[in-house]
This record gives C-alpha cells, structure tokens and sequence, in this order.
C-alpha cells in the first residue's frame, strides 16, 4: 500500500457509536467547527474518524466496548468515513463491529490493519498528528522514538566540514556508525589503555623490586654455598686419607669380573627327573612281577586222571548196587539184558569180578594221580621260590636307586653352598671395596652428611644459576612499553573529543528540523563525568516546562508540535481540535482542521466551511 500523504475528510456515517443510536451523518469542510455542550457527540466525532482509521480511539487504547451504545441491547458499530486525497479522488473507509468481531473495507473491498497502516502510518503517528495532545500527554518520553524516526539524516561529510583541523585529523582513517557507539567503545577502549598503563607501572615497580631481591638471595647463596663447600672439602679429605685408590680400583676389576665368570660357572640345581624315570622302570617291573602267576604243567592230566577216577567209581557204586539188588528179570549192566534165573549165580560172579578189577584200576588211577599231586607241588614251590627272588631282586634295585638318587641331591646341595659361599664372599669384598673407594675413611653417618652436603649444594647451584640467568634478562624495555601506551592513550583521548565535537555538530544539523517558534525539544543529555551523550526527554513552550502549561498553552503547543509532525513525515493530514474555547486565537493549521468548543447547553452542530488550499501533491 502507498503512503497517503494527504486526506481530507468530507462525510461521516455513525451508526449505534456511543450516543448515537440512529445512524447520522456529517460533512466536514477545509474548515469545521462542532459546538455543543456537553455530552453532545462533540468528542464522540473525534473517536468516529480515529476509529475508523486506526481501530482506536482518539487518544488511543484498545478498550473499545466503551464505543457500544449503552441503550441499544446489541453489540454492533459501525463508522463509515470518505475522504478525498491529494489527487481529489473520493475513498470510503468502512468499519464495523459485531460482538468483538471487527471488519474493514476501503472502497468495498476487505482490507487489514495493516495496510491502513502503511498507508496513514501507525497508531502513534497517525494520533499525533491528528490529535495536538496525544504526542505531548500520552506518549510522553516514548515520543523520542517518533521524532528520530522520522529526523532527516545528516551526511558525515558535512558534520566533518564543520569540525575543527585537530578534530578532523583525529578522526582520519576513524570509521563508526554512531558517535554514541564510537563513545561507547572509545571510552572502553580509553579504559583499558588505563588499566593497562597502571599495570605496567606496577610492572615495572614490581621488576625493581624483584631484582634487588634476587640480588639479595644471591649473595646469600654465594655464601651458603661458599660453607658448604668448606664442610665438603673437610669431609673428602677425611676420606681420602691412607687409601690407596689404584689398588683398591685393580682389586675391584678383578672381583667384578671373578664375579662375572662365577655368574657363569653356576652350578644346575639337582634334577631328579632321570631318577624319577628309572623308578617308574623299576615300579613297572616290579608290578609285572607281582602280577606273575603259577602256571602247571600237570593240571590237563590231574583234571583227567580225576575224571577217570570219577567215572570208576561211579560204575562201582552202580554195579554194587545191582549186585545188591540182583534178582531174575533185572537188566544186566554189562550185557543190557535181563537176568535168567538160571544165570544169577553167574551174573553175581561176573558183577563181583567186575567190581574187583573196577577197584583195582580205580587205586591205580589214584596212586598216578597222587604221583601227578607232588609233582604239582613240588613245581609251584619252585615257581614262588623264583617270583618271590625276582621281586626282592626288583625292591633292591629301588632302594639302590633311592640311595643314589639321595647322594646326587647331597653332592648337588654341597656344590650350591660352595658356590653360595663364594658368591657371597666375593660380592662382600667388592661391597667393602666399594665402600672404600666412596667413602674412604668415613663413618656411615659422614657419608651420609656428605651425600646431603653434595645434594643441598646442587639444589642450591641451580637456584643460583636460574636467578642469574633472571637477573641477566633485560628488564622487558617497560619505558617504551609506557611510550606507546601513553601514544594509544593520548589518541584515543583526542578522538574522544572528536567523537563528542562531532556528536554535537551533528545533533545541532540534525535537530534544526526540530526547530519550531515557541516548542523546544532536548533528546540528549551530556554525562559531565564522562561527557557521553545520554538519551533524555525535556518539553518546553516558550522556556516553560510543559507540565507546567495551562490548558490554552498545551493546546498551542500540541498544534506546533502537529506542524512539525507534518514537515517531517510528510503526511498533512486533518487536525482535531478539542475545548477549542479555552483559546482566544487559534492559529491555522495546515490541510483541514476540525475545531470543537464547547457552547453551554447548546446541541450538537456541525458546520463546514470550504476555503481554497494549496493541496500537496499524492504520494
């Protein structure tokens, strides 16, 4: 949307907006006056058009129910306002508001806050233009903001024309956005060069210091040293006195190295592994041995012979029995028939003959066996007698081993004493050697003293040596350190005051716009501690502060300030002005003004008056 820079309202259409319950209309001209006493509508006029611009009253506010006419149940306004712009073309700007719900439209069609906004500026600009209090009274101190907004800019190349030489060769090659910035960061900048000079005087105070204190602890290391160094020489001395140095070194090299080569000729600890073999041997043996079992020669025959005998005397006993039993038609045993009558007698002489020659080979069979019985005997006597020899052979074998096995470990043991006795004679004669050569003739407790005279004299070299080194360092050229900081400082100052010359030139260019017959604005403060420019709100018409004016002056007063609102933002827009009659002249304003005054119970009336105007161009 484009910026309106001028407008001139022509009519007014309220409907249902505070007093006005019917829907009335008003036309306004270059020039309107509205009478009327009190609550009439005279006000009411200026929140219709401010309403219908901006949604808000006329000195502003969102608390819009007041506008709902208290005598009509609904909850529904509406303003309709035409105007004519620079270029005469008529525009209807429409608002309505339905139960909180608010709408606008500019020549029929829907348009937002903002892009009215756009167009007429925002609230606070669009008020104080149309309205000669609301920039003094409401927004006050925030009214800074309006005016720096809308300052024509200054060129640096003409604030720079106007400064002084050294103001301008302090500034050469100096760029910055602000002179209250470039303030700000110089004066730090000033600060820590300050901080930095005191340092560096402390620093220098402090190197002084220093260095006579290491001077000091110098010379009193030299002395502490100086008398160690006598102690020590006592002591080795001491030391040295009666010992034949080469001698004991020779003797030295010669037990060290019969003590290399014993290293080597180390005797091998007693293995019993090849023992521990054998004797698994000699147990595998014996136990083969034990093991062993009597095997006979004669059993087969024995075993036969018995079997024999067995069955002899088993058919002795069945003829025996036969013969007992022996009567006509028993079976025979030898010939399996039966036995005649005839033939028992012979029968029982053939069984008894049979029984006889039966027993007869049954002793026999017997005395063999008994023969086979001691030859058994004899041949199993024979094998223990060779088993058990075997094995007493085997078990002293073991023992044997065990006795030998025992004179290795012996021997074995004799040789690591030997050779530990050694050793140890050896690295004792070395040690007393050793001794000798470092301690000479000295107790335990002179070594040990001369051991810490040596460490506390090194200990005290080094500090010695590292003071010295200090103390040969130059002294960190602190005076032409101080020259260039006293250089940085002197410039940051110099462009301090250029900063503030140029600071003053270009707010005396910049408020030559606030330049008006009778309002004087101060936007800024100087700080006398630091000379910074500080931001400030002071009002005054013709030199008196404004909240010390009458009603008439902040009325001529607003009306200035309105002139000049116009001037700078380039928008001439009509003017509102209220209790008109606690002012005997009010001067003209430019573009249209609309003057209430208040006429003592009289109603309300609206009366234009058109004259010619010079109108700015649109846009």
């Amino acid at each position: 949307m484009d910026k309106v820079a001028y407008f001139k309202i022509t009519r007014l259409k309220i409907s249902r907006f505070k007093l006005h319950v019917d829907e009335t209309e008003y036309h306004f001209g270059d020039l309107t006056m509205i009478s009327g006493g009190n609550h009439t509508g005279k006000t009411t006029i200026a929140d219709a058009i401010v309403w219908a611009m901006i949604g808000q009253g006329f000195f502003g506010g969102h608390l819009l129910d007041r506008f709902y006419n208290d005598k009509n149940r609904e909850k529904r306004i509406a303003v309709e306002l035409e105007y004519v712009d620079a270029s005469g073309i008529r525009h209807v700007l429409s608002r309505q508001r339905i139960n909180d719900k608010v709408d606008a439209a500019l020549d029929g069609s829907v348009i937002r806050q903002k892009d009215l906004n756009a167009m007429f500026g925002d609230a606070d600009e669009f008020l104080s233009l149309v309205n000669p209090l609301y920039f003094i009274e409401i927004l006050a101190e925030k009214g800074r903001g309006l005016l720096e907004r809308n300052l024509p800019s200054v060129k640096q190349e003409e604030v720079f024309q106007r400064l002084n030489k050294d103001s301008q060769k302090a500034l050469e090659g100096y760029s910055f956005l602000s002179p209250e910035a470039a303030l700000s960061n110089l004066r730090a900048e000033q600060r820590e060069l300050a901080d930095a000079m005191m340092v560096l005087n402390g620093q220098s105070d402090l190197l002084a210091q220093q260095n006579q204190e290491r001077h000091d602890r110098i010379q009193v290391l030299q002395m502490e040293i100086n008398a160690l160094s006598e102690q020590i020489a006592e002591l080795e001395a001491k030391q040295k006195t009666d010992i034949d140095e080469d001698a004991l070194r020779l003797e030295f090299a010669s037990l060290t190295m019969r003590y290399d080569e014993m290293l080597n000729e180390k005797p091998l600890a007693f293995d019993p592994l090849s023992y521990r073999v054998r004797e698994t041997e000699l147990r595998a043996r014996l136990s083969e041995a034990e093991r062993r079992t009597f095997e006979s020669k004669f059993a087969q025959e024995i075993a036969v012979q018995e079997k024999t005998l067995t069955f002899m005397r088993s058919r002795y006993h069945q003829m025996a029995a036969f013969l007992a039993a022996l009567k006509p038609g028993i079976i025979c045993p030898q010939c399996r028939r039966p036995v005649k009558e005839d033939k028992i007698l012979d029968c029982e002489v053939g069984l008894k003959s049979a029984l006889a020659e039966c027993k007869e080979q049954g002793g026999g069979i017997k005395l063999k066996q008994q023969e086979l019985l001691v030859l058994e005997t004899q041949s199993r006597r024979t094998f223990e007698d060779w088993k058990n020899s075997d094995i007493a052979e085997i078990q002293k074998e073991v023992e044997q081993l065990y006795k030998e096995e025992e004179k290795a470990a012996q021997k074995s043991a004799q040789e690591q004493a030997d050779y530990t006795t050694e050793m140890e004679k050896i690295s004792s004669r070395r040690q007393t050697v050793d001794v000798l050569l470092s301690c000479g003739n000295l107790t335990p407790a002179e070594e040990e003293r001369l051991s810490e005279l040596r460490k506390e004299i090194a200990a005290k070299d080094a500090v010695l040596d590292q003071l010295s080194r200090e103390s040969s360092k130059p002294n960190q050229n602190v005076a032409s350190q101080r020259d260039i900081l006293q250089s940085q400082l002197n410039d940051a100052n110099a462009r301090i005051s250029a900063v503030e010359d140029y600071a003053s030139v270009r707010n005396e260019l910049l408020f030559k716009a606030l330049h008006t017959p009778n309002v004087e604005f101060q936007l800024y403060d100087v700080v006398k501690k630091t000379g910074e420019l500080v931001p400030a709100w002071k009002f005054r018409y013709r030199g008196t502060s404004y909240q010390c004016l009458s009603r008439s002056e902040k009325i001529l007063a607003g009306l200035e300030v309105v002139e000049l609102l116009k001037r700078l933002t380039g928008r001439c827009y009509p003017v509102f002005i209220d209790d008109s009659e606690s002012v005997d002249h009010i001067p003209r304003p430019s573009g249209q003004a609309l003057i209430s005054k208040k006429v003592t119970d009289q109603p309300l009336k609206v009366q234009a008056k058109n004259t010619p105007m010079n109108l700015p161009k649109a846009g």
